[in-house]
């Protein structure tokens, strides 16, 4: 005897679930499947460039001064009843020299490079052959610290009596030599004026032409 017609149809629809259990979610949609929620991660931190202010500069070679006093200068030679001629001589850093001329009120230096001879700076022809005074000390200008220090340039101070603006005073110059060449050379005739010590030194660092000269 069959089952009465409910029953059957019960039946049949356990049965359809239980297949559709089983497979029907295999040949599902893609899209039906909802998507996996996921939680927002936290940004990583923007890499900023720096910008070129910002950016350390490479350590350029650090310039620096050293000093010799003149009045230190030992005498070499002196001559009272010629012009008053004296004859002194200075050691420099790094195995220069200097040598001071005076006479007849008029100075002169030279300078003595390693391995050198005194090579005449003809300061007088500077300053059209007037009286003249050097200041109390010269600057050497190089590079290296402590005992690794080496001048290639010198600066020294050169006064000139007859100043045309005013003739009892004295017209006060910075003269930048180079030591750099074979024999050194006066670079530039500095004026007075606001500055003046940062303009010779300027120039002096700039490596400078040797003053044109006959």
């Amino acid at each position: 005897m069959n089952p009465p017609l409910p029953i059957r149809i019960a039946s049949l629809s356990l049965v359809f679930a239980a297949l559709c259990a089983s497979g029907c979610d295999r040949h599902r949609p893609a899209e039906a499947v909802a998507p996996e929620t996921t939680r927002p991660s936290t940004p990583a931190p923007a890499v900023v460039e720096p910008t070129p202010e910002a950016t350390a500069a490479p350590p350029a070679t650090t310039r620096s001064s050293r000093y010799s006093e003149l009045k230190d200068c030992r005498l070499i030679e002196a001559k009272p009843d010629e012009a008053g001629y004296r004859l002194t001589e200075c050691s420099g850093p790094a195995g220069h020299a200097l040598r001071v001329i005076e006479s007849d009120g008029r100075f002169n230096v030279m300078v003595q490079v390693p391995g050198g001879s005194f090579t005449s700076l003809r300061l007088s022809e500077l300053g059209g052959g007037a009286f003249s005074q050097l200041g109390e000390q010269v600057e050497w200008r190089g590079a290296g610290v402590g005992e690794k220090f080496v001048p290639d340039r010198l600066v020294l101070r050169y006064a000139v009596a007859g100043d045309p603006a005013n003739p009892d005073r004295d017209t006060s110059y910075l003269v930048p030599v180079s030591l750099a060449g074979k024999e050194p050379c006066v670079a530039a005739l500095v004026e007075p004026g606001p500055g003046q010590s940062d303009e010779a030194r300027r120039i002096a660092d700039a490596a400078p032409q040797c003053l044109a000269r006959e």
